[in-house]
């Protein structure tokens, strides 16, 4: 069933147009013309999603925005607190179950420079569970870009050997419940 009661659902192809709308500060008519480009882009049916339906994921995505700039703004020794955090729209769990056994998926970008010295940016996500979840702003840092340079050199051995660049660092770190 998940977090979404009657209205949502419909809406969720669309969570990252109405995810990066939110991070934007788009408008509503502006959040609408993303959806529509997205629309056309993937040969959507229209509407494809009523108001309602968007409005409920826009108050996701606008919680999720609200706990990543708070994230962004705390100093690496403060704890993690739940106005860093917000519940994901897509989880198919319910409140109950994510109080009880929190998930906590980690979004952030990867900064990777190439051996040409160019630089990319790649988004990852890192998952923990209750148990293994860093306490702190700093440990949490720590923790994903530690993960970030654990894939980057993963990337050599799926090219065959081929460097796959040098992990700078991670940012813009979003924390969602599942």
């Amino acid at each position: 069933m998940g977090v979404l009661g009657r209205f949502g659902g419909n809406a969720l192809k669309y969570y990252g147009s109405i995810l990066t709308s939110a991070y934007q500060g788009a408008s509503t008519a502006d959040m609408w013309t993303s959806i529509r480009a997205n629309q056309a882009l993937y040969g959507l049916p229209k509407p494809g999603a009523s108001a309602p339906d968007v409005s409920v994921i826009r108050g996701y995505a606008n919680r999720i925005v609200a706990g990543a700039r708070t994230l962004a703004a705390a100093d690496g020794s403060d704890a993690i607190t739940s106005d860093m955090m917000a519940v994901a729209p897509y989880t198919s769990r319910d409140l109950p179950s994510i109080a009880t056994t929190p998930i906590y998926h980690v979004r952030y970008q990867i900064t990777v420079q190439a051996s040409d010295g160019t630089l990319s940016d790649r988004w990852s996500t890192s998952v923990y569970t209750a148990a293994d979840m860093p306490g702190t702003v700093g440990a949490l840092i720590d923790a994903t870009n530690t993960d970030a340079e654990e894939m980057t050199a993963q990337a050599a051995q799926q090219t065959g050997g081929e460097s796959g660049g040098t992990s700078l660092g991670t940012s813009q770190h979003e924390i969602t419940l599942v």
